[in-house]
This record gives structure tokens, sequence and C-alpha cells, in this order.
């Protein structure tokens, strides 16, 4: 197949940018068909590093090589070509490129140290003959999954339920590659089991959640890996509720050469009173018939299918986990935030925004029950924990103290309200204390115009889903943030002109926006920091996504891959 590369260089900023992010390069990335970057790294040597899939394999690079090659074609499942590459430190040259044959692995992570290159995703049984004699952890994945039959409450369907065509169920893994991308050097399954979730709006999300990779100190790692869909039910019985709200995930820290463990901690989110949940199962008009003739007695004191989108390694190996848990409270189902950090040890340290959702006035938070999710988490140079936020209405746990959901967060900057119709429409950024997890600051998004794919109020406008994706320290305290825009969005000094798709968001260190722009038709998913510089990674559906200077001057059709550097100078004293 043909790869398609090709490279933007902003050209020329105004004096008025002087101080501003800076464009360094931008480039769609992939083969005719359906392509992303889904992570991504900036190593010590200032090298770009990214890690992805693409629908078919790559035959030669840019300047003519050929790329190295990993396993056999699996006929009979789903997944592309997983792929790692290696870039020049301004993103405009590949210098080292390695992907799976069709239907091996499906690459989420990438990770890069002095004992070389480790990359996480899901694997197909093709991955077993690549590993099986490295002596790691697990030689041989689970895949008996992909039997069970998927389980979901009428309530948390959509559209109205999950697409089958999208699952996927691969066995989470880890490899670690030679710096040149040469060769396998030792790698490991691990437990649980890739699924595929349905959001429609405003996540989109059809998309698994990464088998996340976080370097500690010593040389160890420490991987987030998917407990699964539902959990595999005892023999001869259905997947019902037990198997769907008692789904945790795992943090596992491993060797460096991935033989050993150290430990493993189970994840399961939110925490509840097991008698509130036996008191309401039987009475709640959101439970169907059906259930209430399931013999049921909850013991278990969580309530929830925990999602992991999200870990990283701050200052002294702390270890941070976001994400959501579908799960309900007394009269609802709801979205339940969780923001979870870990000491090397593996010992849980705190929780934020992560309560019971039976506690409360009416057994429903008192009140604050629109849905919610971390989407994502970082640290700053001094250990405090960054986070970005999705919230759906003006009663959101997310706008309150992050240790107590019934105070006030006067810290966070900004406000929302006036939400017409049944949609995500709000997105936020903040800084909680690394030891007590006071809310330090923060700052909403969110952006206004005509009724889009929902309804206004009277003369009010509709509120249009803004969110970060995902959040970056920078020097001097500040904190760049890169998602999504449905447009409305109010820009500062735009790169391009104004447009539905990515967005670029600059904060300074008490969260007033320094600078903000959108990208046409960018996916913005994912952003690696090191320095003033930033890598910014995700997809394009479309060939509006701007491109200037191609190496390959078209969009290779379906959805590319993009990648943006990005410079951002210290400001000016």
């Amino acid at each position: 197949m043909r790869f398609l590369l090709a490279l933007v260089v902003l050209a020329g900023a105004t004096a008025c940018w002087a101080q501003g992010p800076r464009l360094v390069s931008a480039t769609f990335w992939g083969t005719a068909g359906d392509d992303a970057i889904e992570d991504g790294a900036i190593a010590e040597d200032g090298t770009l590093w990214i890690a992805g899939n693409t629908a078919s394999p790559v035959g030669r690079l840019p300047d003519g090589t050929q790329p190295t090659q990993f396993g056999q074609a699996v006929r009979d499942w789903t997944y592309g070509c997983g792929f790692v590459g290696q870039l020049s430190d301004d993103g405009t040259k590949v210098l080292r490129y390695a992907q799976f044959a069709p239907g091996v692995a499906k690459v989420t992570s990438v990770q890069v140290n002095s004992n070389g290159v480790y990359v996480g995703g899901y694997a197909s049984p093709g991955l077993e003959p690549l590993i099986g004699d490295l002596g790691g952890l697990l030689a041989k994945g689970r895949f008996d999954q992909r039997s069970l039959k998927t389980w979901c409450p009428p309530e948390h369907f959509s559209e109205p339920e999950r697409k089958a065509a999208n699952d996927q169920r691969g066995a989470p893994f880890v490899l670690r590659l030679s710096r040149d991308l040469a060769r396998i050097e030792c790698g490991t399954f691990l437990e649980g089991w890739q699924s595929v979730w349905h959001v429609p709006k405003p996540l989109g999300e059809d998309h698994d959640q990464p088998t996340a990779i976080g370097l500690l100190s010593g040389g160890d790692i420490v991987v987030a890996h998917d407990g699964g869909y539902n959990k595999q039910p005892p023999a001869g019985k259905p997947a019902g509720f037990e198997e769907f709200y008692d789904v945790g995930d795992h943090l596992s820290r491993l060797g460096a050469d991935l033989k050993t463990r150290a430990w493993r901690r189970d994840i399961y989110t939110p925490s509840v009173d097991p008698a509130k949940v036996n008191r309401y199962q039987n009475n709640s008009k959101h439970f169907s018939a059906k259930w209430k003739t399931l013999p049921f007695d909850w013991k278990l004191p969580h309530l929830g299918n925990t999602r992991i989108l999200r870990m990283r390694v701050g200052p002294g190996d702390a270890i941070a986990l976001s994400g959501w848990s579908p799960t309900r409270t007394s009269g609802e189902p709801w979205w339940s935030p969780f923001l979870l950090k870990y000491g090397a040890d593996g010992r849980e340290v705190w929780r934020a925004w992560t309560v019971d959702p039976m506690s409360g006035g009416g057994d429903r938070l008192g009140g604050q029950v629109s849905d919610a999710c971390v989407r994502s988490v970082a640290f700053d140079a001094e250990g405090n924990v960054l986070a970005s936020m999705i919230g759906d209405g003006g009663n959101n746990i997310l706008r309150w103290d992050p240790r107590d959901p019934t105070r006030r967060a006067p810290a966070l900057r900004g406000s929302v309200g006036s939400f017409p119709g049944r949609v995500l429409f709000w997105g936020g950024v903040a800084r909680l204390d690394k030891e007590s997890r006071q809310l330090l600051g923060g700052n909403h998004l969110a952006a206004y115009g005509p009724a889009r794919g929902g309804r206004s109020t009277g003369s009010h406008p509709y509120y249009r889903a803004t969110w970060a994706e995902d959040v970056a320290a920078l020097p001097d305290g500040r904190v760049l943030a890169v998602g999504q825009n449905n447009g409305g969005y109010v820009t500062t000094a735009p790169w391009f002109a104004d447009s539905v798709g990515g967005l670029v968001v600059l904060y300074d260190r008490e969260f007033a926006v320094s600078f903000s722009t959108t990208v046409a038709d960018a996916r913005l998913r994912t952003l690696a920091a090191r320095g003033s510089r930033a890598l910014v990674m995700g997809s394009a559906p479309a060939k509006a996504a701007p491109t200037t200077r191609a190496i390959a001057s078209s969009h290779a059709g379906g959805r590319d891959g993009y990648l943006m550097v990005v410079e951002v100078p210290s400001p000016a004293p």
C-alpha cells in the first residue's frame, strides 16, 4: 500500500503571537482506510515516538526503506496493522518504523527509556509465536471471551445498543522493542480483555481504552489493562446484572524485562453501600421487569464497570488513573467519574470526585448527578495532578470540591448553565494538590452557538460540546490542553480559520486562557510534552485538516492519522 505522509509548517508567526505556541509541523499519517495515531512520547534526545494503527501495511517509508515487520497475518481478526515509529525532533522525517502484520495487534501506547521502546495494546493469537519463547510473565493470552455474549443494562444502551461490528476482544499485552525497532526483546500478555464501547456524544467512542504504560524511575513499568466489558459468567449462566456492574480494570507493576510482577491491583469504582443497592434494585422505574425476576442479593462494596481512560506517572513515581464507570444512583443510570492516585508500592493514596452515587440527599449525591468523566490526567513538575473533565449539566460533582461533593469549588473559573437536550456539553481543566486533593485552580471549557444536533431554549444559545481530551504540564506552571469543539468556541489568535474539529488551548498558572485555536476536521486525542515542545496526536477523518508543503499532498481516504508538533516559548518576562 502507498504510505501517505503530509507535512505542514506554519509560515511566519505574526508579532502578536511571539510568546504564543508556534506550530512547527503537522502531518497526515496513514494508508487508505481507517488509521489513527493513538499515543506518543518525546525521548530524552528530543526525537518523537508515535504509535497507532493503519488499515493496511506500509510498504515503504518516504525515503524508500522498508519498515520492520513482525508476525504473520491473522485473517479472522478485525485489527489492522499496529505500528510504532521514531521521528526527528521537528516531526519532518521518519527515522525508524516497525509494524505488525494485519490482525496481530492493535497498538494503543508507547513509552521510551534507556531499556528500550515499550509498546502496549491488544493482540490476537498471532502474537503468541512472537513472544512465547521470551520468558515473559504470561506467554499466552486469553481469547475465550470471543464466545461470551455480552450484556448491557437497557438504560446504558445507545443507538440503541452496542455495535457488534466493533467488538474486537483482544488480550492486553506489553512488549519491549529494541531502540532500532529491529526486534522484540521481551513481551507478556496480561489479564483482562479489550472492550470497545459506544458513547455517541460527545466522545464518539467506538474506541477501546488503552493498555496504558508508565515508566518508573528504577526501570520497572506500570501498566493499566482493561478488565473487559462483562465478567466471564459462571459456566452455564448467561451474563447479567452482576457480570456488568462488577467489572474492574487492572494496574500492574512489571519488571523492566516483563518477566516479573511486583504487584497487581484490581480497580473498582464507585464504592457503594450494598444495603442501598438491594433497597432500590426492585423499586426503581429504570429497572426492567426482566431484572426484577432475577435472584438478587448484592453483597459487593462497589457497583460499576470501570473504564480507565488514562494512566500517567509523575514525580516520585506517583501514579494517577482517570476515567468513568457506568453505575446508578437510587433512581437513574449515571456516569461516575474517578481520579485515583497510587504510590509505586501499589498503595492507593487518594480518590477525587469518586463517591458513592447513593450518598447525599435522596441517595443520589444530593442532586449532583449529571453524568461526568475525568477524561485524562497528568502531573506537573511539583507533583500536583492535572485533570481534564467532561460534564453534561450544572448539577455536576466535577464543579464541586474534589474532596467533598457537598462543597462548591470556588477555584474553578467560569461557569456553565442552560442545558437543553441530553448531550455532554462542557469540558474543564483543573489542578489538584498532590497531597490534599484540594482544587488549586481550573477553568471551564464551553462553546455557544445556534442549535446543532440539539435544540435551543428560546433566545438562549445552545451549548456546543467542547472538551479537552488530554492535558500536559509546561514550564512556568502553564498547562496545554488539546481536545474537540463542535463550533462556537471563541479563539484568541487562530493559526487557521475558526472551525469545527480539534482544539488547542494554553493556560497560565492561574488557568486564564493565554492562547487558543481550532484545527479543522482534526480529532486531537493525545498529548506528550517535554520542556517547551509538545506532540499532539489523533486522526483526521477528512482532507480539510490543514496541509501545506506536503510530502504526499492528498488525504489517503477514510480516516488518516494526524500529528502536530508545537513549540511553546517561555512567556515574556
